[in-house]
């Protein structure tokens, strides 16, 4: 049986996506409205849970607390970190 947590869609004028890349390394991958993807690493698994069981939760409010402020929490700019590969490639 595989397990599969991932939020159900709802609109948020900042967040467009939040995907559970692997729930026991606490791994998400947030896509912003304004197309910047950040993939965070350690991320509170009751608070996935908790994200996955609430469809009301705000994505924003879910990212700012469990993500962006959590001191645990490491993260990374895809945009920035495949920067040089895109001009590479143009």
């Amino acid at each position: 049986m595989r397990l599969r947590f991932q939020p159900k869609k709802r609109t948020s004028q900042w967040v467009k996506e939040i995907v559970v890349l692997n729930f026991f390394r606490g791994i998400v991958r947030v896509t912003c409205n304004s197309t910047d993807i950040y993939i965070y690493e350690n991320v509170s698994k009751r608070a996935i849970i908790n994200l996955c069981l609430n469809p009301r939760m705000s994505y924003g409010f879910w990212v700012n607390n469990n993500c962006i402020k959590a001191e645990r929490v490491k993260y990374y700019d895809v945009a920035e970190d495949f920067k040089d590969d895109w001009r590479m490639a143009s």
